[in-house]
C-alpha cells in the first residue's frame, strides 16, 4: 500500500519518509514553522505543547501548499473577476512578542480567508474574526480578541497598506455559526495521526502536568461519600451541556470518531453522501469501499464508506480532531444532517473512538496501568458503551449494548503484561484482535500502522453530546492510565492485574447494587468533577441487561 506525504499528498519511496509520513522537503518546513511557534508562545510566557504545536506545524504547511496550488491555477485578472482582494503587504503593525512593529504580507485566497506571513517567514491562516496563531488561539479567542494577523487581514482586504496601532484585543461580535468552511477543515485525510518523540521523556512529562494540573484528584471518594455520589446521580439525570471550548484536559492530545449507522430501504447511500456533501462534511458526494478512500478524501474532511456488518447502512468516519470550537461543531453538524437524512442507530451499530497514544507512550507501565483499568471495570465499559440518551429522555429506560461480536473482551493475556515488557508486546497481550474493546493492534500493525488506541465499546450514536460524552470518558481513561502512580489516591481503585476477585468482567454475573458499588470506585479512578459526571451520564443511560 502506497504512503503518502502529509502535507502534499505526493506519494512517498524512500522508507525514512515512510516511516515519518512526511517527504524530506516538507517535513524542512514543518520543522521550521514547529520551532518558530514554539519560540513565539515561549516568548509570550506560554508552556510549549509539542504535541499541539507539531499537529499546527502540519496544519500550516498543507494550508500553505493549498494555497500555492491555488494560486497557480488563478490568474491575477481572474482574481479581480472573482472579487478577491487584492494581495497586500501592510506595515506598521504593533507586534506584543517582538516588541515592535513588523510588516506582515496578505494572500487572500478569496474574500473571507487568507494566509498571513510575519516576518519571520510563519504563516497563519486567518479570517475576518479567527487566526490560527498562538496569541490568538491561547489568549484571545475566548474574549473575542483581534490578533495582529486579524487587523492585517481587515486592513488588507480595505486596500489599505499601513495600519495604524490599536489594541490587539478589541472585542469583536463572534456569534456561533455552525458552518464549515474549507478553512476549518485543518487536519490529515490518510490517518488517524498524532506524532511526539516517544523518548523525549521531557516533552512528554511536561504535556502530562497539564492533565495533572486541569485534572486534579478533588478529594472527593465516590465510593465512601453517599451523599457525593447521590449529588452527581442528580447533575447527570439532567442533559448534557455541549461544550465547545476547553473540554479535554487541556494537553492537546489527538482523536476521533467512527459513526455506524443504518438507513430506511426508501434512503439511498448516494442521498446521504449528496447531504453530508453539501454541508461541508465530505468534499465529493461518493461512497468509498470499507476503510477505502482514505487517500482520496481532502485533508480535514470526513470520509463516508461502507461496512459490511451493518444491513443498509454506512459509517462515517472523522479527520483528526482536536479540542477545538470548529472539531465540536464538525460532530454536531455531522450528527444533525444524519438524523435529518433518516438514519438511525440500532444493535448493528457502533461508535468507535480513536485517541492518540501519545499520553501512554511506548512504556509497558502505562499499557500495564490501562489493563488494570479494563480488567477491573470491564462490564462497566459495556454499560457506559450502552448509553441510549434517546431512549432515556423519552422512556427513563436505559439502552442496551450491541453484544460482544465485534467489541471483544479484553484476552487473558492482558493479565500477563509485565513492566519489563516492550511496548509493543504489552499492546500485543492487551488486544490480540482487532475487535476488542481496547483495540492497540493499529500501533503496531505493518499494514498501515496508526498511533491511535481505538475504543470499540461504545454503541452507535447520532447525539453529538453522547460522543463527546464518550470522548471525555476515554480520553480521561488514556491519561489516567499515563499518570496514575503506586502513590497515587487512585491507585488503590485500579486492581492487579491477577486480583480476579476485584474485577467486575462482561462475563461476571452482577446485580445492580454490586455494579454500582463497582462503578462508584471507578468515579474514584478519574479522580475530578468533569470526568465522573460524563461518566455517570453514560453509566445511568445505560445497562448490561
Amino acid at each position: 500500500m502506497p504512503v503518502f506525504c502529509q502535507v502534499c499528498n505526493r506519494p512517498l519511496r524512500s522508507q525514512a519518509s515512510q516511516l515519518a509520513g512526511i517527504g524530506p522537503v516538507c517535513a524542512r518546513r514543518v520543522n521550521e514553522i514547529m520551532q518558530q511557534t514554539l519560540q513565539e508562545t515561549a516568548a509570550g510566557g506560554i508552556i510549549p505543547n509539542r504535541m499541539e504545536r507539531f499537529m499546527e506545524a502540519i496544519v500550516a504547511a498543507q494550508q500553505a501548499y493549498r494555497e500555492r496550488i491555488r494560486r497557480r491555477r488563478q490568474r491575477p485578472e481572474e482574481q479581480t473577476a472573482n472579487g478577491v482582494p487584492e494581495d497586500r503587504t501592510v506595515t506598521g503593525v504593533p507586534s506584543a512578542t517582538r516588541g515592535r512593529d513588523e510588516s506582515l504580507q496578505v494572500e487572500f485566497s478569496d474574500h473571507e480567508h487568507a494566509v498571513v506571513r510575519s516576518e519571520s517567514g510563519r504563516s497563519y491562516n486567518t479570517t475576518a474574526t479567527t487566526c490560527s496563531c498562538p496569541h490568538y488561539v491561547h489568549r484571545l479567542q475566548h474574549i473575542g480578541g483581534q490578533c495582529r494577523h486579524i487587523q492585517a487581514f481587515h486592513a488588507a482586504r480595505q486596500g489599505q497598506s499601513t495600519l495604524s496601532p490599536q489594541p490587539d484585543t478589541t472585542p469583536q461580535a463572534t456569534p456561533r455559526i455552525i458552518e464549515i468552511t474549507e478553512n476549518t477543515h485543518l487536519q490529515n485525510r490518510t490517518q488517524f495521526f498524532h506524532n511526539i518523540d516517544w523518548e523525549d521523556e521531557d516533552a512528554r512529562e511536561s504535556v502530562l502536568a497539564i492533565w495533572r494540573q486541569n485534572r486534579a484528584f478533588d478529594g472527593i471518594y465516590m465510593s465512601q461519600d453517599d451523599d457525593a455520589w447521590e449529588e452527581m446521580k442528580g447533575l447527570a439525570s439532567g442533559e448534557w451541556e455541549y461544550r465547545y471550548e476547553n473540554v479535554l484536559g487541556g494537553t492537546g492530545n489527538s482523536f476521533g470518531v467512527e459513526v455506524e449507522f443504518e438507513l430506511p430501504y426508501h434512503v439511498s447511500k448516494r442521498d446521504v453522501a449528496q447531504a453530508l456533501y453539501e454541508a461541508g462534511i465530505i468534499d465529493r458526494p461518493e461512497v468509498f469501499g470499507y476503510h477505502g478512500g482514505a487517500n482520496q478524501v481532502g485533508p480535514g474532511f470526513w470520509r463516508l464508506e461502507r461496512d459490511g456488518s451493518l444491513d443498509n447502512g454506512l459509517e462515517l468516519v472523522s479527520p483528526i480532531l482536536f479540542d477545538r470550537p470548529e472539531h465540536w461543531e464538525q460532530i454536531e453538524k455531522a450528527t444533525h444532517v444524519l438524523r435529518e437524512v433518516g438514519a438511525f442507530v440500532n444493535e448493528n451499530t457502533g461508535g468507535h473512538i480513536h485517541l492518540g497514544i501519545a499520553p501512554l507512550d511506548h512504556r509497558a507501565y502505562s499499557w500495564q496501568r490501562l489493563a488494570r483499568i479494563g480488567l477491573g471495570y470491564e462490564r462497566l465499559f459495556y454499560r457506559m458503551g450502552a448509553a441510549d440518551s434517546q431512549r432515556y429522555a423519552l422512556t427513563g429506560q436505559p439502552g442496551v449494548h450491541r453484544g460482544t461480536s465485534y467489541a471483544s473482551p479484553l484476552p487473558d493475556s492482558a493479565q500477563r503484561i509485565r513492566g519489563t515488557d516492550s511496548g509493543e508486546a504489552a499492546r500485543r497481550s492487551l488486544s490480540q484482535s482487532r475487535y476488542t474493546i481496547f483495540n492497540a493492534t493499529n500501533v503496531d500493525a505493518s499494514y498501515s500502522r496508526k498511533p491511535t488506541l481505538e475504543m470499540r465499546y461504545p454503541n452507535g450514536t447520532l447525539d453529538h453530546r453522547q460522543i463527546q460524552a464518550q470522548v471525555i470518558v476515554a480520553n480521561a481513561v488514556v491519561h489516567q492510565a499515563a499518570v496514575i502512580r503506586n502513590d497515587s489516591p487512585q491507585s488503590a481503585f485500579t486492581p492487579g492485574l491477577m486480583d480476579t476477585r476485584n474485577h467486575l468482567r462482561i462475563m461476571n454475573n452482577a446485580t445492580q447494587a454490586q455494579e454500582e458499588e463497582s462503578f462508584r470506585k471507578f468515579l474514584d479512578v478519574l479522580g475530578n468533577h468533569t470526568d465522573r459526571l460524563a461518566a455517570t451520564w453514560l453509566y445511568l443511560r445505560g445497562s448490561n441487561r
